[in-house]
């Protein structure tokens, strides 16, 4: 089963909706002065953070991908996940 790369990608989406679910809850604390978002999250600046670290990661798992997948075309190594979830 072809499922060793496309694990990066499906790593990826979910970060980068994370990164869009903080980028929101930016704007809803420095735009809209929502409240309870000033409560949920004390620091701006490390909601900021957090905002670019998840950037930064959805952006390295997306390149890695295209490395392995379109140029190189190498399957990754098998995992200890493949082989608990028998994706074999």
């Amino acid at each position: 089963m072809h499922i060793q790369s496309n694990i990066l990608v499906v790593a990826g989406s979910l970060s980068l909706t994370i990164t869009l679910g903080l980028a929101w809850c930016l704007a809803g604390m420095r735009y809209l002065e929502w409240g309870f978002l000033k409560k949920l999250f004390p620091n701006y600046q490390y909601l900021l953070k957090s905002h670019i670290d998840y950037l930064l990661m959805t952006g390295l798992l997306m390149v890695f991908f295209l490395l392995f997948e379109v140029w190189f075309k190498v399957p990754l190594p098998k995992g200890p996940l493949e082989s608990w979830l028998r994706l074999d």
